[in-house]
């Protein structure tokens, strides 16, 4: 059986909001990773931009390295007609495009902000679309230990 493809964002590794409910469903989470259950895909520039983290020795992960294919649809977010996408945060404009570059099944967030929210989650489906990408389902770690 085929193994979903997950990407993680900054909120899940080095920003996790310090709320207890959180905490524990990240913790949670965190377990399902370390047990091998997901394919997990991470953006080489993200990993740059942040000090190593010791959990991230304790799971296997795959570092999404066509950075051309992220920069042109990261592009599309801003250059789309709709009102909606030009609002999505350029960071988040380019994870959810690397998510999308690597085929990723779930994008794994808490920032509910800029990524976990309507607005972003329609227009990540439309870029799918016009890109003919898998469409990437957008979610917090609470969704993926139920």
């Amino acid at each position: 059986m085929r193994k979903y493809k997950v990407y993680l964002d900054e909120t899940i590794i080095w920003d996790v909001p310090d709320k207890p409910d959180i905490i524990t469903d990240t913790m949670l989470f965190w377990e399902l990773l370390q047990n091998g259950k997901y394919e997990i895909m991470l953006n080489n520039t993200m990993l740059k931009a942040h000090n190593p983290v010791d959990i991230l020795d304790k799971i296997k992960y795959k570092i999404i390295k066509s950075q051309e294919a992220i920069r042109i649809l990261s592009r599309r977010f801003s250059d789309f007609a709709q009102p909606d996408i030009k609002q999505v945060e350029k960071k988040c404009s380019i994870n959810i495009a690397a998510a999308l570059a690597s085929e990723s099944d779930y994008y794994v967030s808490w920032n509910y902000k800029g990524i976990v929210n309507a607005d972003t989650i329609r227009s990540a489906k439309i870029i799918a679309m016009i890109e003919r990408k898998k469409d990437l389902i957008i979610c917090t770690p609470t969704m993926m230990i139920q």
